[in-house]
């Protein structure tokens, strides 16, 4: 009957979709994140928080600056961004670098709450990312600073050019782990090369480098929000010590 004909043709339209998937992989296609049925865990499209931007930002010219002169005009980044960075060329002399910075800082909080509430997250919930306890959040956060304020080249000086350092590989890797990201499909990695376009295109990932690097843009492993330092833990210990011990001289004055 009716019922047994239409279960057939889904039958029959799966079996072409997966035909069409085996068809793809065979002749070298990557299968990427949109493939639902290779979808496990926080496998968003983009993978990666602000990955489809990293092309656009390497045609961009841009000029060196430094961490004084741009930390005024910091709002989202402020806490990340603590390196040298550079900033897109101005479009006249008269734009002023508050101007530029404040419009980086915006399409680094674009991003962030496009990619947050790709997640599943209420981004809202989250406007203080350097503060947050979740560290899926602070390593997003971080990404998207890094990729919108990318680290002047070494011995630049301010308003010379210097070439898009894309970020760390390490920066990549901490929102992997702190985001739990799986796909069936191995497409979650830092370091890759894909052909897109039809082949005419090849998309790359980033720098394999821990951060801090000259070759790229990156801080060192993050600390815990909310969590001291190992210093300010030790400097109450040896000021304990000090007080313990008895004065030069021996007790007393003996």
């Amino acid at each position: 009957g009716r019922p047994r004909m239409a279960t057939l043709r889904v039958l029959v339209a799966l079996q072409l979709w997966v035909d069409a998937l085996r068809t793809a992989r065979a002749a070298g296609e990557e299968l990427y994140s949109q493939n639902a049925i290779c979808r496990q865990h926080n496998c968003v499209n983009p993978l990666l928080p602000g990955l489809n931007d990293l092309p656009k930002l390497e045609q961009i010219v841009w000029q060196c600056t430094t961490h004084k002169a741009v930390s005024p005009y910091l709002d989202f980044c402020g806490d990340a961004v603590m390196y040298d960075p550079a900033l897109p060329s101005p479009n006249s002399s008269s734009q002023a670098v508050g101007a530029i910075v404040k419009a980086q800082d915006e399409a680094a909080t674009t991003m962030y709450f496009y990619h947050l509430s790709g997640l599943g997250y209420e981004a809202w919930d989250h406007e203080r990312p350097s503060a947050d306890s979740d560290e899926c959040v602070r390593s997003v956060w971080r990404m998207v600073c890094f990729t919108y304020f990318p680290k002047a080249q070494a011995g630049c000086r301010p308003g010379h050019a210097t070439p898009y350092l894309r970020p760390c590989s390490s920066a990549c890797e901490q929102y992997l782990a702190g985001c739990a990201v799986e796909c069936c499909d191995e497409s979650a990695s830092c370091v890759f090369q894909h052909s897109a376009g039809g082949g005419s295109q090849l998309e790359t990932g980033y720098v394999q480098s821990p951060g801090p690097s000259a070759r790229c843009t990156g801080s060192g492993a993050p600390r815990a929000a909310g969590r001291p330092s190992p210093l300010s833990l030790l400097l109450p210990l040896a000021g304990g010590l000090l007080l313990a011990l008895p004065p030069l001289g021996g007790r007393g004055g003996r």
